[in-house]
């Protein structure tokens, strides 16, 4: 708030918090945030369930979500191409439909889900965040004028940048809290240490099910923010 409020204050404001007065930017921007947490709300949380979880290494669990960034990488430019074509509001829509496609099944997760079916679903949502990322990033820029451009960039890169960092933390810490709060007592560990390894490992799943229903929420929200933004479709002109 005292930054908010300092940066009101002065004629050449290190961040042009004003740039959020114009709807337009604003709802594309909140919109983007929140896919970007999705994001790395499961992106940071999914190789620590693959190698403290199911086993993997370092390197299988890698290559167990290769596929979500080649698919990501081969979405960005046609989610570019539809933009023109379809706008922001019908692709947006369809990709945090996507992005909610493939992370509702991560709710229902457990210690025997096939590898496959991770890669596949962690494909489906990097396709979703690609189709998201683009256009609402665009939409947002388009609706400023060309003067503020370099503030609009500076304000949308900023808040992705502390948003993403918060997500990882706040998610990292539900995760190991709710393991530590539902762990088996120790005295179990020597009574019965296979049913002690079971419970501990009951409980870290629970973990990453809540954060998983978490990063569920914020896609929902960010779909709800794309369906009461404008429709700003865009030709290409000749």
């Amino acid at each position: 708030v005292v930054f908010v409020v300092k940066q009101l204050r002065m004629k050449v404001p290190f961040l042009d918090v004003r740039v959020f007065m114009n709807k337009d930017f604003t709802i594309p921007t909140i919109s983007l945030l929140l896919a970007t947490m999705a994001m790395y709300g499961i992106e940071m949380v999914l190789p620590t369930y693959l190698q403290n979880v199911r086993g993997l290494t370092p390197l299988d669990s890698g290559l167990t979500l290769l596929y979500g960034a080649l698919f990501m990488g081969i979405m960005s430019p046609i989610a570019g191409a539809l933009y023109n074509k379809v706008g922001i509001k019908l692709l947006s829509i369809v990709g945090f439909l996507l992005l909610i496609l493939g992370t509702l099944p991560f709710v229902f997760i457990n210690a025997e889900t096939p590898t496959i079916i991770i890669t596949v679903l962690y494909a489906i949502r990097m396709m979703g965040i690609a189709t998201v990322m683009m256009p609402l990033t665009t939409a947002a820029m388009d609706s400023l004028p060309t003067k503020k451009g370099a503030d609009g960039t500076a304000a949308n890169n900023t808040l992705r940048q502390v948003s993403s960092s918060i997500v990882v933390a706040i998610l990292t810490s539900v995760i190991q809290n709710i393991a530590n709060n539902n762990a088996p007592a120790k005295s179990l560990a020597h009574t019965d240490p296979l049913r002690y390894a079971d419970k501990a490992l009951d409980a870290s799943i629970y973990g990453f099910r809540v954060v998983f229903i978490i990063s569920l929420a914020f896609a929902v929200v960010g779909l709800f923010f794309v369906l009461i933004s404008r429709n700003n479709k865009k030709e290409v002109t000749k």
